[in-house]
């Protein structure tokens, strides 16, 4: 799932999520069998080829962790996180560590807009 917000959009994957609530007059169906069909490595891999800067955030037991990096590499059921520190460029000497995340441990990951600020 996507939300829409003024300068971020963020992907929610569906089992991430406890529950909805207050969606409805705002849900938009995908009018595309396509992207309809699109699963989450697929949107992964894009903001990976895109060299998105990301928030992302780790769900747990010991509660959720935000991570702030660029997408590495997207695997079967996993994707590589190189942390950075936010508005620096993804550079070997700039990456604080490497973290393989499995896609079951993702709550929300944030990006900006195309074409935002």
């Amino acid at each position: 799932m996507v939300l829409a917000e003024d300068r971020h959009q963020a992907l929610i994957p569906y089992a991430a999520a406890a529950r909805y609530v207050g969606l409805g007059r705002y849900v938009r169906a995908e009018g595309s069998a396509v992207r309809a069909s699109i699963g989450l490595a697929h949107s992964l891999r894009a903001l990976a080829r895109d060299r998105a800067e990301l928030s992302v955030t780790v769900g747990g037991v010991a509660g959720p962790v935000r991570l702030a990096g660029v997408i590495d590499r997207v695997g079967k059921d996993y994707i590589d996180l190189a942390t950075v520190i936010p508005g620096e460029a993804r550079r070997t000497q700039s990456v604080g560590q490497v973290s393989a995340i499995p896609f079951a441990a993702l709550a929300i990951i944030r990006s900006h807009k195309a074409g935002g600020a």
